[in-house]
């Protein structure tokens, strides 16, 4: 909230920036804007996979599942450096540990340093206008990376490791441009692994009705859905196309987690009803 003390000057300049970004909010965006869940689980991830129309499921995303996503060719392309980074494109903040790349952070591009994510994965934060500029500080700073500034790191030193080597950013932006549709789904065209991703989606769609209502399972509905994921994992790890077997899989991945903070949430109700 503005207080009466804030400087005219600053209300003006953060309306300026606030009012635009508003006006170029996504019809996903506005559906998770400020919404809170009783449980964790929908992340930066998920919301950014969400709003940029490459996932139907409003609820938790591994890093597995966005690296993948945007890593699929029918889906996304990164944009190379000097490219002009558009509204609507994702961006992914990531560093290099190790010799590994990690995702640290992901977000939908809205207007100029304004952003649409989610902060963490708790239930006490909301998907919402950020600034891109902050968040990379924040995951930066996270990632211990002392020497990566915005102005150094930032969207001028995205896409290639030639780049980022050039200005010894071990924590950077890339950037994609992505065909909204059916996210990893549309990677299966076999007729086994869309058996599998249909009876996957099913129970996604399950787990988060009960992520967003915040209703209340017996433990023989809780246990009956376990029996469901159990053989559902074998039977992916048993699929014999290997691309299908990876993205059926950094999707089960992503419902396993979401799935856990739904049953902690549940066994939490059914501890206080006894």
């Amino acid at each position: 909230m503005v207080s009466m003390k804030t400087p005219l000057l600053v209300i003006i300049l953060s309306l300026g920036t606030v009012l635009p970004a508003l006006a170029s909010l996504p019809q996903r965006a506005q559906v998770l804007a400020g919404i809170r869940s009783s449980t964790d689980g929908l992340n930066c991830w998920g919301t950014t996979l969400y709003t940029a129309g490459l996932r139907k499921h409003v609820t938790y995303a591994s890093d597995k599942e966005f690296t993948r996503t945007l890593d699929s060719k029918n889906l996304c392309r990164k944009l190379n450096v000097g490219e002009k980074i558009i509204a609507g494109a994702v961006g992914a903040i990531r560093s290099d540990i190790n010799g590994s790349l990690e995702e640290l952070h992901g977000f939908l591009v809205l207007n100029g340093d304004a952003i649409f994510t989610k902060k963490d994965f708790t239930y006490q934060t909301t998907s919402e206008i950020r600034s891109m500029k902050k968040d990379f500080s924040i995951f930066a700073e996270l990632a211990k990376d002392q020497d990566a500034t915005f102005e150094k790191c930032g969207p001028q030193a995205s896409a290639t490791g030639l780049s980022q080597a050039a200005k010894s950013c071990s924590t950077w932006i890339d950037f994609y441009v992505c065909e909204p549709g059916k996210g990893l789904s549309a990677e299966i065209g076999s007729k086994a692994g869309r058996e599998l991703d249909r009876e996957l989606q099913s129970i996604i769609l399950e787990v988060e009705s009960l992520y967003k209502s915040g209703s209340t399972m017996s433990s023989d509905q809780m246990n009956a859905m376990i029996e469901r994921m159990s053989p559902l994992m074998s039977k992916i790890m048993e699929h014999e196309i290997p691309a299908e077997k990876e993205a059926l899989f950094v999707m089960y991945e992503s419902l396993a987690y979401q799935f856990t903070s739904v049953y902690l949430e549940q066994k939490t109700k059914s501890e206080i009803r006894d």
